[in-house]
């Protein structure tokens, strides 16, 4: 999707007793009620294959100005009673806004992601990595937007402060979780001295687009 470069990450853990409540509430409110807003153009989430939190969540949009839009904050600082009661039994949340760098898609949908966030000494070359990863379906890298990231809202206060983050994240759509790919993407990141890295699996579960 060339139109969209903007993302809102969520990673977290959810109490083991309600994660049923947890995917019926994100499946049938949650993303139908986000991708509504103007500007947001798929809502998705993943569970975890292999590290990372349980489940990872994201939402694309046309433009990172949509991430600070009025439209959004208001949704976030007027969450539905059902919203009030999921948030609490979130644990260990990560909720990041980035902005797209690099987007090479196939346009052939998969089930599996690779999700890596790290921080970069040589920042000025991330755009090279792409040219190692021609056969992956879908590449994308993204920059943190630290400004909208660190927004106070309604449900911020809910789900509480999170660490700080890593400065980007890379978004790879595979067929399966090829270990040539991985390691690949390990010794690549040694290269440009990227640290506090994080690479987790995941597999997807939901996915909602906006009809426009």
């Amino acid at each position: 999707m060339k139109n969209v470069n903007g993302l809102i990450a969520f990673w977290s853990d959810i109490e083991h007793s309600y994660t049923d409540q947890y995917r019926l509430w994100h499946n049938s409110e949650h993303i139908p009620e986000r991708i509504s807003i103007p500007g947001f153009v798929t809502g998705q989430r993943y569970e975890s294959v292999n590290g990372g939190r349980r489940f990872f969540m994201f939402y694309e949009t046309s433009s990172p100005s949509v991430l600070t839009s009025e439209p959004y904050l208001k949704a976030l600082n007027n969450p539905t009673p059902w919203t009030l009661e999921a948030l609490k039994h979130f644990k260990n949340p990560l909720r990041n806004l980035y902005t797209k760098l690099v987007d090479v898609d196939k346009e052939q949908p998969t089930q599996c992601l690779v999700a890596t966030r790290f921080s970069c000494s040589q920042p000025e070359n991330l755009k090279q990595l792409q040219a190692h990863f021609t056969a992956v379906n879908r590449f994308r890298l993204f920059e943190l937007d630290k400004n909208g990231t660190a927004v106070k809202t309604q449900e911020r206060a809910i789900y509480g402060e999170q660490p700080d983050t890593q400065s980007y994240l890379i978004l790879m759509d595979v067929d399966t979780f090829d270990t040539l790919i991985l390691h690949t993407l390990e010794e690549q990141l040694k290269t440009l001295e990227s640290y506090d890295v994080d690479i987790a699996l995941y597999s997807l579960e939901f996915k909602l687009s906006a009809h426009y």
